[in-house]
């Protein structure tokens, strides 16, 4: 674990102490096995340890565990720290990292290797009246056009979502009159440009504007006469 040369002698000693005093309180050994895994874990999140905080990938190669372990330390130690908010900006950086899969029911796959966090997308989709199809991994979560789209619109202010529907009707996409229906349609068209036939692509370039409200990215990204020659 080279990467705890990188803190301070300070932040070493101060962190040694309150591992020590966790485990002796109330007595020493009284802590619980795994309350003090989870503990300690969080610890080495916060020394840098991981590259990424929840790459289970990572948490396995170097703490020497097995995948359900890391999982369970990565969701005990989130549920702990984590608030909705913070569960919120991680989720919606997440949504920028999306893939538009092809030959499936589902147009959109996300990618989350944080339990808590995806436990708090499919949440958020049950209360919005969506399913989601996760049998394929359990990192990887399959969402409908119609999930998808009721997710940017989450992130996005009334305000925010009549300029994205203003530029998106002057970029042609004029089918639908409601914020859900034109982004929608702009989303399928995303998904048909970027996707082609090889299957599954990074979509990031067409979605991050679109959660972000960046209305001049979005009419940099595609104009008119690119809509209106699809």
């Amino acid at each position: 674990m080279e990467n705890l040369q990188n803190n301070s002698a300070q932040t070493l000693k101060k962190t040694f102490i309150e591992i020590i005093e966790f485990y002796t309180s109330p007595s020493f050994g009284a802590v619980k096995q795994w309350e003090f895994d989870i503990f300690l874990f969080g610890k080495l999140q916060e020394l840098g340890v991981f590259e990424n905080k929840n790459d289970i990938y990572e948490i396995v190669s170097k703490l020497k565990i097995t995948r359900s372990k890391a999982r369970n330390l990565i969701y005990e130690s989130n549920l702990r720290n984590a608030d909705k908010q913070m569960l919120d900006t991680q989720l919606k950086q997440d949504l920028k990292n999306i893939r538009f899969l092809k030959g499936s029911s589902y147009l959109v796959g996300i990618e989350i290797e944080n339990p808590l966090l995806m436990d708090h997308l499919k949440a958020k989709l049950k209360e919005k009246g969506y399913a989601t199809d996760g049998t394929f991994s359990p990192e990887m979560v399959k969402l409908s056009n119609e999930a998808f789209v009721a997710l940017i619109e989450m992130y996005l202010d009334e305000n925010s979502q009549e300029a994205i529907k203003k530029t998106l009707i002057d970029l042609g996409y004029e089918k639908e009159n409601s914020f859900r229906g034109i982004v929608g349609e702009f989303v399928k068209h995303a998904a048909t440009k970027v996707a082609g036939s090889a299957g599954e692509h990074v979509a990031s370039e067409y979605i991050t504007p679109l959660i972000d409200g960046a209305v001049k990215q979005l009419s940099e990204l595609i104009g008119k006469d690119d809509r209106d020659g699809k």
